[in-house]
């Protein structure tokens, strides 16, 4: 793998990072909107940084073993681009769905005003 195709591997990915960050950041704020808990994109930002760490590594992960399967199906060297933009949107998307501190943070706060005005607590 060239240096040229290596950086561009890295960029794609974190293109697809940063469009799955940008709908999640609108998601979150929404969210805590609704809960009353008025969020930042910074605050988010960093309450996620863990998170968006590891969507970085993850793509450059898939980016040093990519090598391997170019070699064995050279037909994906066309579609590189899409394919890395996908990894870091996937990749980006599992993690926050597993991981995400801020909308477990929103939704504690959304369960216990349910609760409150349900009367159970």
């Amino acid at each position: 793998m060239t240096a040229l195709l290596f950086l561009k591997c890295i960029g794609c990915g974190l293109l697809g990072i940063a469009v799955h960050l940008f709908f999640e950041i609108r998601d979150i704020r929404k969210q805590s909107l609704a809960a009353n808990k008025p969020t930042s994109r910074w605050g988010i930002i960093k309450t996620e940084s863990d998170n968006i760490i590891l969507s970085v590594l993850a793509v450059v992960v898939f980016t040093v073993g990519f090598d391997e399967i170019a070699k064995a199906k050279p037909v994906i060297l066309e579609w590189v681009k899409w394919f890395f933009i996908f990894v870091g949107f996937a990749g980006s998307y599992i993690l926050f769905a597993l991981f995400s501190k801020a909308k477990k943070q929103i939704l504690e706060v959304i369960d216990k005003k349910t609760n409150i005005a349900d009367g159970v607590e």
